[in-house]
């Protein structure tokens, strides 16, 4: 097992089915992340899609909560929703 940092810079993520995800944020880039914890021995069978969204705005019905965080002024939730390929 190891623990891989991905980007956040398109809405779907290639990973191995049931990765744990550890955390989501800003990096020291400024850069959205998702940092997971994966099999590297397993087969990428897997689709997470990220959502990124605003407090008081309406989440999409599915998705799990991974992680707050803020970006100056602004507070950002971000949900995950994980599907087999």
């Amino acid at each position: 097992m190891k623990i891989f940092k991905y980007e956040v810079d398109h809405e779907k993520i290639p990973i191995p089915y049931k990765s744990r995800i550890l955390k989501a944020g800003l990096d020291i880039h400024g850069k959205l992340c998702i940092w997971i914890l994966v099999d590297e021995t397993s087969e990428y069978n897997a689709l997470l899609t990220v959502v990124v969204v605003g407090t008081g705005h309406p989440v999409p019905d599915g998705y799990t909560y991974v992680d707050t965080y803020n970006e100056g002024p602004f507070v950002w939730h971000i949900f995950v929703l994980e599907t087999a390929l």
